[in-house]
Order: C-alpha cells, then sequence, then structure tokens
C-alpha cells in the first residue's frame, strides 16, 4: 500500500527517522513510525485540499398566479371587406376611385343581376341610376344592413339568387365596340349612299 506523501509527511519522516535498528526492535519502530503517519496524513491533505464554500442555488419557480401574456385576439373581419369580396366572386366589377361620394361603392354585374351600392358602413343596396336595357326587367334588392345577423343572413340569400357569369355577359363590351358600332355605323353609311344616289340620280 502506498502513501501518498505531502510536504508535512516528508519533513515528519526526514525528523523521525531511526538512525539504528536494534535487532528485535525493527518492526516495533515500523509499526510507531506508520501511526505516526497515519496520524499526520488527514492534517497534510488537509493543508493541500482547498475546500471551496458552497453556494446555495436558487431556482426561480414562477408564480401560479402569474400567466405569461396571451397574444391579443384578433380583429373581427369587416363586413364590408367580407361583403365585397363575396359580390366580386359572384361577377360584381367594383368602380373604385370614380368621383363622388367617397364612403360607397359602385357594384355592377357583368350579367342579369342588379347593380348595386355598398356603403361604408356594410349597407347593400341598388344603385338608384339609368338601367342597361338588359336589365330593365331586374328588380333591385330592398336595403340590406351590416350590423345584425338577420342582415347577414338575408345578405346570404341574395348571394344565392345571383346568376353566374357566363362568357357571352363577360364579352358584351368587346360586342358593343367592335360589332355592334361598326354594323351601325356601316348601315348609316350605306343609308346615306343610297339617299344620295335617289337624289342625284332622279
Amino acid at each position: 500500500m502506498a502513501f501518498a506523501t505531502g510536504p508535512a509527511v516528508q519533513g515528519f519522516w526526514h525528523s523521525h527517522r531511526p538512525v539504528e535498528t536494534v535487532p528485535g526492535t525493527g518492526f516495533r519502530e515500523s509499526w510507531c513510525i506508520a501511526r505516526l503517519i497515519l496520524s499526520c496524513y488527514p492534517a497534510a491533505m488537509a493543508d493541500e485540499i482547498e475546500i471551496a464554500p458552497e453556494h446555495i442555488r436558487t431556482v426561480a419557480v414562477p408564480h401560479q398566479g402569474h400567466r405569461p401574456p396571451s397574444a391579443a385576439p384578433e380583429a373581427a373581419p369587416s363586413p364590408v371587406l367580407e361583403r365585397l369580396h363575396a359580390l366580386v366572386r359572384r361577377g360584381y366589377t367594383a368602380e373604385l376611385g370614380a368621383p363622388g361620394n367617397p364612403d360607397r361603392v359602385v357594384l355592377r354585374h357583368l350579367g342579369l343581376a342588379p347593380d348595386l351600392v355598398l356603403h361604408a358602413d356594410g349597407e347593400l343596396e341598388g344603385l338608384d341610376a339609368r338601367r342597361p336595357r338588359y336589365k330593365r326587367d331586374i328588380e333591385p334588392p330592398a336595403r340590406i344592413g351590416g350590423s345584425a345577423d338577420a342582415d347577414h343572413l338575408r345578405f346570404m340569400r341574395f348571394l344565392d339568387t345571383v346568376p353566374p357569369v357566363t362568357f357571352w355577359h363577360r364579352n358584351r363590351p368587346w360586342r358593343k365596340k367592335y360589332l355592334y358600332l361598326p354594323a351601325v355605323l356601316v348601315t348609316v353609311w350605306l343609308a346615306c349612299v343610297m339617299l344620295t344616289v335617289m337624289i342625284f340620280g332622279a
């Protein structure tokens, strides 16, 4: 068994080492020296080992009554934007940027549905203006509010009555510009030519 030797043990060993060994007393002296070394060994180790002070560790425990701040609730969507998107999906076209009352949006349908006016508070009513010829027999809906649940139900029922827009309805402006108008101009020009021939030919 080997003992760790420190400065204190080595000094004690050199100072108490026996000079002469008498026959028959070697075991006794060795036992005394071993006991002295064992008695000094803890003190020497205590001088060399640095004992670190104990630190008290505190664990932060969240309070049961304190809760992390929750996210702010999402704001309810605007009824005006909801109705505007729903009407556009049904074939209506919004006239944005038109001069006049900025608190309303005029919505015109390309098919056989009444033209509407959407107000800033979500109310919906028919457009009080001259109707196209193909919409003269189509009556606009009664005024629909924008706040109560019953008004929202009436609006959804009105959407169910809006017919879908077909290809024939979509190309109506193109037909007016490139088909009907040229046909009318050609007809008027031929009538003028025939009238001129009849007058000067006679």
